[in-house]
């Protein structure tokens, strides 16, 4: 479920204490959540980047790259 280590040792805590209240565990999924929605935003936005910069693309034997230089102008790739 993409639970990190310290997560992992937070859940096994608790589930070891029968004290426990599942709000604690329910806290620990809902920022699991929050964080699967942030990667998942921020890999829609790369793809709708690339696939932009490859329909630009013009995929012949040229050497002109929309691609590259993106990489180079916006990431500092170079």
């Amino acid at each position: 479920m993409g639970f990190g280590m310290t997560e992992v040792t937070e859940l096994l805590s608790l589930w070891r204490n029968i004290a426990r209240a599942s709000s604690d565990v329910k806290h620990i999924s809902l920022a699991r959540i929050e964080d699967f929605e942030l990667r998942i935003e921020e890999l829609q936005t790369a793809k709708r980047t690339l696939e932009r910069l490859t329909d630009r693309c013009p995929g012949s034997q040229r050497s002109e790259c929309p691609i590259l230089d993106e990489l180079v102008d916006l990431r500092g790739f170079i």
